[in-house]
């Protein structure tokens, strides 16, 4: 048995291809493109025929009435619009006086930081995976650190949205300050969550 796959080997030589095969390699010349063809330059714009002016007016424009004058010193924005239809939706606006309060971070004394944090609680159908989701609310920052979610600005997972919303209203920051006064801030908070 073993004379036997001795006399193989030579045989498996045999039926291999040649390795003696030389490759030639030709010189190819390549021709260069021909330079990109001229511009021509554009023609001038046309030149716009004067206008007459307007005529001037002989009268002078009425004077504004009293109730004019308040709208205009004192515009306002109408007091509250909310909805109470179920959904969740708070329309209320505010009024000129109370948005002159709110300040960004920015313009504080010193940035407020984060005294307590909220508890995060995983919805049932939340995803699973590696990496992390991200839900960036706009929050208001009253003087005494409680903190008011206005609206969501952007998310990567739906399913956290209302999750972020309970842990962002269940957190208190250090007072905003400003001139060394408690004041209201804004601020745009980004909840980094880990998938689990």
């Amino acid at each position: 048995m073993a004379l036997f796959i001795m006399m193989l080997v030579p045989l498996t030589q045999l039926t291999q291809p040649s390795r003696e095969r030389v490759d030639t390699l030709e010189a190819v010349d390549l021709a260069v493109p021909p330079p990109p063809p001229r511009l021509e330059e554009p023609p001038p714009p046309p030149q716009m025929e004067e206008k007459e002016p307007p005529p001037e007016l002989k009268q002078p424009p009425p004077m504004p009435t009293l109730e004019q004058l308040e709208v205009a010193l004192n515009p306002g924005t109408g007091g509250d619009m909310s909805l109470d239809i179920g959904l969740g939706v708070d329309l209320t606006t505010e009024s000129t006086d109370q948005l002159e309060k709110l300040f960004g971070f920015g313009e504080l004394d010193e940035v407020p930081h984060l005294v307590r944090e909220g508890r995060f609680r995983y919805p049932p159908n939340s995803p699973r995976g590696r990496g992390e989701a991200l839900v960036r609310l706009l929050i208001y920052v009253e003087a005494d650190g409680r903190i008011s979610v206005q609206r969501v600005i952007d998310y990567s997972h739906q399913e956290f949205i209302e999750a972020a919303r309970r842990m962002a209203e269940g957190s208190r920051f250090s007072p905003p300050m400003r001139n060394g006064q408690a004041v209201r801030s804004k601020y745009e908070w980004p909840i980094r969550i880990p998938l689990r």
